[in-house]
């Protein structure tokens, strides 16, 4: 038996699908729907749209900050444009499978291998790497280091 106060706050808290109504249990707000993998590529994904940094990490390290003014736009033609106010960047992509020379990472693996490069000027020298797709969906992106000493982890973020 629920208690009457409890059935109509939650026949509220269904009414409100889900999007920042406080939870029956007062623990916080409901959930927003969970976003589902895609089969599309990565190369099908960054070539549409413009992404950010959703993440940066290197082991405990967070370096997401150092990319908040970036902006990245990925042509078909494997040119990237990195725009930080207006400052343009230019520099390339790729897609193949990817190569793991050191084993396969403890984070896990995937065949799609996805890498950067700005050159030596930093921050963006940061993202100049080889890595692979761990998971992808229409609107992020989840990029690992293939080599498993450097720890790196990168989410761009469609926006």
């Amino acid at each position: 038996d629920v208690p009457a106060g409890l059935q109509t706050q939650q026949s509220i808290l269904s009414a409100g699908k889900g999007v920042g109504i406080p939870s029956a249990t007062g623990s916080g707000n409901i959930a927003a729907p969970v976003e589902t993998a895609t089969t599309l590529t990565a190369a099908q994904l960054v070539t549409s749209g413009v992404w950010k940094v959703g993440s940066y990490m290197e082991g405990t390290q967070n370096g997401t900050s150092k990319f908040d003014k970036f902006t990245f736009t990925f042509s078909a033609n494997f040119t990237v444009t990195a725009n930080e106010n207006g400052s343009i960047t230019q520099g390339t992509w790729y897609e193949r499978v990817a190569v793991f020379y050191y084993g396969i990472p403890s984070y896990g693996s995937g065949p799609e291998g996805f890498g950067l490069s700005f050159g030596k000027k930093r921050p963006l020298s940061l993202l100049s790497k080889n890595l692979f797709c761990s998971k992808k969906t229409t609107t992020r992106i989840y990029l690992d280091s293939v080599n498993p000493a450097e720890d790196s982890h990168i989410v761009l973020v469609k926006m």
